[in-house]
């Protein structure tokens, strides 16, 4: 991350996001994945590869997150206002899914940081909006996607307790 500018990658990927939530296990130690579970974090991980260049070193240090899923406007939803996208899919299992894709566990496979427990936090979000201009963020898209903020956390400090 030493040779981002301001130490941040940020990026965007275009395309509708997916759950990664309970899997199928056949046996033991098989996972199974939907395929457009599968698509998606394939198209996650290219998107990542593509905004980091080909000297990455997978981050190995506390980072923070910033996450904000821009989700298809259900055609239920009023067509002049802004509304939150307070409807499935689970922001978490949104973000799980993209975790999983930036650190796979395929070793051969491009990586960000080197496991996802390397994210201490979430600067923004995980938010979900609709499409701008009615998207309830600022970093909406005009289309279905996601936009990703990752940085090394700030230094840690000891909380103290008042005397």
């Amino acid at each position: 991350m030493k040779d981002l500018p301001e130490r941040l990658l940020t990026f965007t990927v275009i395309g509708t996001p997916v759950t990664q939530g309970s899997v199928d296990v056949p046996a033991p130690g098989v996972v199974k994945y939907s395929r457009e579970l599968r698509k998606w974090r394939r198209q996650v991980n290219a998107a990542a590869r593509e905004a980091c260049g080909a000297n990455w070193e997978p981050a190995n240090c506390p980072l923070v997150m910033s996450a904000v899923f821009t989700l298809r406007r259900p055609k239920s939803a009023p067509k002049t206002k802004p509304i939150h996208a307070a409807t499935k899919p689970d922001v978490d299992k949104l973000i799980r899914a993209v975790q999983d894709a930036l650190s796979p566990t395929n070793k051969k496979t491009f990586r960000v940081y080197t496991e996802d427990s390397r994210v201490v936090g979430y600067d923004t979000g995980p938010f979900k909006t609709y499409p701008a201009p009615l998207g309830t963020h600022d970093w909406a898209l005009t289309e279905p996607g996601v936009t990703l903020a990752i940085a090394p956390a700030p230094p840690a400090t000891l909380r103290q307790e008042p005397a």
